[in-house]
């Protein structure tokens, strides 16, 4: 009867799924409630027995839900054979790999303890917030609370070369910011169909400004808002139409001279709260879910005795960082890779010789 025919990839992944408990067994109150049809019958009743575990009727009706019938098909004899027989297969070969070790194994170790805590926080965090209802008040707070997001007008960003003056200065020391900014807007104009090149000149020329950083204005509207440009800079920077484009002249500021490249633009934006409110009911689910998870894994931390052995830690650091120095880094950056068995130890036979 329960001759395997599965596929071995199949019974790989149900091999890494059935220890974690993906589908819980009746006695944990997850399986499907008795028939209505079979009164006689109870989500408890054995179908199959290997060794010590036995799969009971709960069992068996909660995997069938995970491979539903194909359209129009009807439970027969035939279908639950197959799936007892799935679930039997699968119970062995589990078994097996218990009794070897491979639960101990560092990665399969870890891809259990990744689905375990994922289900732990579906299960004691995530269901008990989406449980919890959020109001249309508590919305249209959250949406007032994040206004700019949905509601406002027309922004541009700036590439800017900002020689800064000091408003004590006399007028020789005016006068001698003023050539410098003249001579890098020269050299701006002369290779101004190039956007690298005022990048260049941004770190060669430009003074750090007090409201944003160097070289980059961030997104404001034509009064200057949010950065709290000088208006006369942020309605001069309003007359440029193309991402890209340079001001051919230069801006005098309260602060100093400008240099300015558009950089982007922003249309107006207008959504009304209806039209956001079920956006904004997930976004406030994630949030909340976000903050719920973390006091409840910092509450179990409380409860759990960690304590780092610093000499090893120390150890394995410095070890790290001399791999990182021998490995080469491409010219695009990034991360290097580490060999395989840095953190992983070589496998070896475990179980009962």
């Amino acid at each position: 009867m329960f001759e395997s025919k599965r596929k071995p990839n199949f019974m790989i992944i149900l091999l890494l799924l059935f220890p974690i408990g993906l589908f819980q067994k009746s006695k944990n109150g997850l399986a499907a409630e008795k028939s209505e049809n079979s009164p006689s019958i109870s989500v408890e009743d054995t179908f199959v027995e290997v060794d010590d575990e036995r799969i009971d009727v709960g069992y068996l009706t909660s995997y069938m839900s995970t491979r539903p019938l194909r359209a129009y098909s009807q439970v027969i004899a035939k279908t639950v054979e197959q799936r007892l027989e799935e679930l039997v297969t699968c119970e062995v070969l589990c078994q097996q790999a218990l009794r070897i070790g491979l639960d101990k194994e560092p990665e399969i170790r870890h891809r259990i303890q990744q689905i375990l805590a994922q289900s732990l926080l579906e299960e004691m965090v995530n269901k008990p917030v989406r449980e919890q209802e959020i109001t249309d008040r508590e919305l249209q707070a959250y949406y007032n609370q994040h206004v700019n997001e949905f509601q406002r007008p027309a922004q541009i960003r700036l590439a800017d070369i900002f020689i800064a003056v000091d408003p004590a200065a006399d007028s020789g020391q005016r006068k001698q910011k003023k050539k410098q900014a003249e001579k890098a807007l020269a050299e701006v104009l002369a290779h101004k169909d190039q956007r690298l090149e005022f990048g260049k000149r941004v770190l060669k020329y430009s003074d750090t400004p007090e409201k944003y950083p160097k070289g980059n204005t961030g997104f404001f509207d034509i009064e200057g808002k949010p950065v709290g440009l000088d208006t006369k800079l942020a309605r001069e920077a309003f007359k440029l139409e193309k991402v890209g484009q340079v001001c051919e002249h230069i801006i005098k500021a309260d602060d100093g001279y400008h240099i300015i490249m558009l950089a982007g633009k922003r249309e107006a934006l207008h959504k009304p709260f209806e039209r956001v409110k079920e956006q904004l009911r997930r976004r406030m689910y994630r949030e909340r879910i976000e903050l719920a998870q973390n006091e409840y894994i910092e509450s179990l931390k409380q409860k759990c005795r960690i304590k780092i052995n610093q000499d090893v830690f120390d150890k394995f650091v410095r070890e790290q960082e001399e791999r990182a120095k021998a490995v080469e880094v491409g010219r695009t950056g990034g991360f290097p890779t580490f060999p395989r068995d840095v953190n992983v130890p070589p496998r070896k036979p475990r179980g009962p010789k």
